[in-house]
Parts: C-alpha cells; structure tokens; sequence
C-alpha cells in the first residue's frame, strides 16, 4: 500500500474521524467534515468494508490442536507454514484467498468445506464479475442476472459440485440480498483444488437433493 501510495503521489490523513459527510448538488462537490478539518472532493468513496469485525467459531477441539490458530484478520503470510500441513476452515473469500497463499509458499492446506458456496469467476470480459452485475440489474431482473452469471460459472469454471464445493439453490446476488453471503471470486484457488494442492474438506455437510 506504500508503494501504491507513492506511484501515485497519494499522501493519506491517519486518524481523522468523519462526522459528517454531505453532497453540495449546487457546487457537485462532497463535503466531508472531520473533527479537526474539512475536505472537498468530487468523489467520496466508503471502504470500511462489511466484514471489519472477525467472527470466530467456537471450535470445542481447538485447544487439542498442535501449532498456532490464526483467525484471518491476523493473517499475514504463509511463508512461516512451509512444507507444513495447515488447516482452513471455511471456504469463503478470505479461506480461498489464504489457502492460495498458502500454496504459493509451498504449505499444504486441508480446506474445511461447512456449507455450500457460490464460486464466480473474479473477471468476465476483463471486467470485474460483481460490476458487471451491479451494472446488469439496471436493465435487467435480478433472477436473469443471477441466470447469466451461473451460466458464464458453469463455462469458466466448469461443474464445481465435483469438487466438493456445491452450489445453493439460490442464486448469487439474490443470496447476498437475503443473507449478506457473498459469492466467492476466484482469483487462482479453484485451480490449485483441481490440482489438488488445496485438499478439500466436507465437514458436516449434506448434498442437495436432486
């Protein structure tokens, strides 16, 4: 982030709480006040994330494990797990991400499946995958969006129910409306699953009826 900062001359204010922030429709400017300044901008962008606070799951056989337990908002970098066997549990975003790492730094990561999970694709037409349905529902239905972006799954990434990772009956955008889920974007961990660099795991978990 340094670097990033540097390239492009960005020069960040730590430490400033927002009190208040408003969009001047006369001037088109957002006007942010904190508790010492005020700035003025063209765009305000809210990046606290939805995912700030860690949840961590209450494992009763956690303490009979050997070696570290590191929730992912610790998480660093694998390179202090080489040539180790790591368990993951989860297989959201952040495990997939981590179980990734974990493999580019030569570790063996088991990855703990509990539920199932919509993987998409990270990119479509080198776009990102959740623009293009942001900028869809505009025109289109939320069930036709949710139809196109399992169809462009399903040709990217092929049948992931083989690989241990079933897909919800409900669809991707339409789940993360209702419960705040949201899909995984691959960016190279379904690959290394292929490969079977990153073992999966089902734990728990009953395969939808056909």
């Amino acid at each position: 982030m340094e670097s990033y900062a540097a390239h492009f001359s960005i020069r960040p204010r730590f430490n400033q709480a927002v009190q208040t922030a408003e969009f001047d429709s006369g001037s088109g400017f957002w006007k942010v006040k904190t508790q010492d300044s005020e700035y003025i901008s063209w765009w305000l962008i809210v990046a606290t994330g939805e995912n700030a606070e860690p949840v961590i799951s209450d494992v009763p056989v956690i303490d009979k494990l050997h070696g570290p337990v590191v929730h992912t908002s610790a998480y660093k970098s694998g390179s202090e797990f080489k040539n180790q066997k790591v368990l993951v549990v989860g297989c959201g975003n952040s495990s997939m991400e981590v179980s990734l790492d974990f493999c580019c730094h030569n570790a063996i990561p088991h990855m703990v499946v509990r539920n199932t999970v919509h993987v998409l694709s990270g990119e479509m037409f080198g776009f990102l995958t959740l623009g293009i349905a942001m900028a869809l529902l505009w025109w289109f239905s939320l069930w036709l969006v949710d139809k196109f972006l399992l169809l462009m799954a399903n040709l990217t990434l092929r049948n992931t129910d083989q690989l241990g990772l079933w897909r919800p009956k409900t669809g991707p955008i339409e789940l993360k409306n209702v419960t705040g889920k949201t899909p995984v974007l691959d960016v190279g961990a379904l690959s290394q699953i292929k490969s079977g660099k990153i073992k999966v795991i089902i734990f728990h978990f009953i395969p939808p009826k056909v």
